[in-house]
């Protein structure tokens, strides 16, 4: 029996990010929800966080009320472009960000 032992992120700000907008499923756009802390509150449903919608052909923030720190959100974008082409189609990401570094805590179509 193998046994995978996986240090916690003490996150700052985490929260999940969709490669396709999922209400509409427009693929021009990236769409990160975030909230303070750990993302178990809005991974769960119990609260909503703030939604950052991005604009895939420059970058642009679309939202009016961005909570996410410049650099936290364009390690995101990063991120979830690398994530979709690695398994080639849009992805639901949750995510945590920790002592300047966003990290990766699972990814789905």
């Amino acid at each position: 029996m193998a046994v995978l032992v996986m240090p916690m992120v003490d996150a700052r700000r985490a929260g999940v990010l969709f490669t396709a907008d999922p209400v509409t499923g427009r693929r021009d756009r990236i769409t990160v929800d975030a909230v303070e802390g750990l993302g178990e509150a809005l991974v769960s449903g119990h609260t909503t966080g703030v939604t950052h919608v991005v604009d895939r052909t420059d970058g642009r923030l679309l939202s009016e009320r961005p909570s996410l720190p410049t650099a936290e959100l364009d390690q995101l974008v990063r991120l979830a472009d690398r994530v979709e082409a690695l398994f080639g189609g849009p992805q639901d990401i949750e995510w945590a960000c920790a002592g300047g570094h966003c990290w990766l805590l699972q990814a789905r179509p």
